[in-house]
């Protein structure tokens, strides 16, 4: 015995296989179904312990794929093995091979309490290192060979959390209600369809929350063993994790504040965005000096045309700014280098209005980016509506897909070009749930991922969740100017009317001053 096990000692060192060898069943390890690394197991079944081994080993779960079982067994296995596994739990993603004398077996069952599935392999324990090499290289995984469940039945659970508004698991005309549940449900049939199995399917209200140490809904049921699998995709929350396991994951969940960005006009004056800083600073310099130019010729040379006798510093800064605003002048000199003037200010300022006007357009149907972060949309004057969801006593914003659902329903072509998302929080990604330790849960993950490589995952995406609408509409129509869009310029003509009356009222006051002093 010290012989045959220093000689395995030897070959496993040398394929680079770290062993340790169990003779006193007392000290046997714990088997936990899952860690860090995978593990062989060798066990001899005429080991006197060898059937509490097994049990061990089925009550651990520690037939499952991180495990590869080795079995020897010097008996027939038509007498022998169907008995000595009755009561042991080898699931569809367990690896376990019966080794004999002549025969190499491949064993699992379909379900618990259910009859050996019993694959003999084509080698036995003569076959050369080079049959063995060739053969594993090539055998393919449980999950990959095990995809017939033989039409058993697995107890599953779905999530209706509002029954008087369930129309159907097809059923569109309010998706924003269970729509998790509604989107898993066909990947989960046709998984059952692939695997050739069957639901007992149960419906509950919750998925489900700690209280006192147990979970409630869909999560408890889960706990207590009562289903197998869950036919909806719930949070991967930490607190769950140690009653229930994940299968896959479906698709992701985003919690945003949903909004429209508002208009340029109600953040800023749409009348100084058209042109930059510079620009504004370059045309003002070319209109003064064109003023100053004037009244310099006008200065200088009124003598050889008396009519620039009229263009005063005064008249020349209102020529300035008549030319600005587009409005012509009522002086026209003879000269011809006053005229030269006049004529190059009145074409830079026909460039500039056209500029002007066609830039102003724009930022009218526009919307602005004024709110970026969560600060800015707390300071701004808008209302916020809740989702109702099942956490929204955690979290409060609204589902991205439910909230652009009732957007694409209700707001016009032209509005939805200013959606904006902010996102509140990084929600935890939403997964099958399982049965803990579940012997089906490689084989769902690995169906799940196919159906997601081969798009059928985002077929039911696109269906359930509504995307973004698109913004096909943006400079099509007609957009109405508000009073807020021409605020400033009313400002500036209540300013100009408030001083033009000051300055009336000045003028009244220091003529009648003057009547009286004339008088006295």
């Amino acid at each position: 015995m010290h012989r045959n096990i220093l000689e395995l000692y030897n070959e496993a060192r040398g394929y680079g296989v770290r062993l340790i060898v169990y003779r006193d069943i007392s000290n046997l390890p714990e088997l936990p179904a899952y860690d860090v690394y995978r593990e062989g197991v060798l066990l001899d079944l005429d080991f006197p312990d060898a059937d509490l081994i097994l049990q061990k080993a089925s009550d651990n779960r520690a037939f499952v794929s991180r495990f590869s079982w080795l079995l020897l067994h010097n008996g027939t296995y038509e007498t022998n093995i169907t008995e000595s596994f009755f009561d042991i739990n080898i699931l569809p993603d367990s690896d376990v091979k019966i080794s004999g004398p002549d025969y190499l077996l491949d064993i699992y069952k379909i379900k618990p309490n259910h009859p050996l599935v019993i694959t003999s392999l084509d080698l036995n324990r003569n076959s050369s290192l080079n049959e063995l090499s060739s053969f594993w290289n090539n055998f393919p995984t449980p999950v990959k060979r095990r995809k017939d469940l033989n039409n058993v039945h697995l107890t599953a659970a779905t999530i209706i959390t509002q029954p008087q508004h369930f129309k159907g698991w097809s059923d569109l005309t309010n998706r924003e209600i269970d729509t998790y549940p509604k989107l898993t449900y066909p990947l989960m049939m046709l998984c059952s369809e692939d695997l050739n199995f069957r639901y007992n399917l149960r419906q509950v209200d919750l998925y489900g929350d700690e209280l006192n140490g147990s979970f409630n809904g869909l999560a408890g049921l889960l706990q207590r063993n009562e289903i197998e699998v869950g036919i909806t995709s719930m949070f991967m929350r930490a607190d769950r994790f140690g009653v229930l396991h994940y299968s896959s994951e479906t698709v992701p969940l985003t919690g945003a504040f949903i909004f429209r960005q508002p208009s340029q006009s109600a953040v800023s004056n749409i009348f100084l965005l058209p042109f930059s800083r510079d620009v504004w600073l370059a045309s003002a310099a070319v209109f003064l000096t064109s003023g100053f130019v004037l009244a310099l010729l006008s200065r200088l040379l009124f003598h050889m045309d008396p009519i620039l006798s009229q263009l005063t510093p005064s008249e020349a800064f209102t020529f300035a700014l008549g030319t600005v605003c587009q409005q012509g002048f009522h002086v026209t000199p003879v000269l011809v280098s006053a005229r030269a003037v006049m004529l190059f200010t009145f074409t830079t300022a026909l460039f500039a209005f056209t500029a002007y006007s066609a830039k102003i357009v724009a930022i009218l149907q526009t919307p602005s980016d004024a709110i970026q972060t969560i600060d800015d949309l707390t300071n701004s004057p808008m209302g916020m509506g809740i989702q109702e969801t099942t956490y929204k006593k955690v979290y409060i914003a609204v589902e991205q897909s439910s909230g652009y659902d009732v957007i694409s329903k209700t707001f016009e072509e032209h509005e939805k070009c200013g959606l904006k998302e902010i996102e509140a929080f990084s929600l935890p990604m939403v997964a099958i749930p399982i049965r803990k330790h579940s012997g089906y849960k490689e084989l769902f993950a690995s169906r799940l991922r196919w159906q997601r490589e081969v798009g059928l995952v985002d077929r039911a995406s696109s269906i359930w969740l509504a995307a973004k609408p698109r913004c096909d509409s943006a400079a099509s129509g007609f957009v109405s100017v508000g009073l807020l869009d021409i605020l400033p310029a009313v400002q500036v003509l209540a300013a100009g009317a408030l001083i033009a009356l000051l300055i009336l009222l000045a003028e009244i006051t220091f003529a009648k001053s003057s009547r009286n002093l004339l008088r006295c």
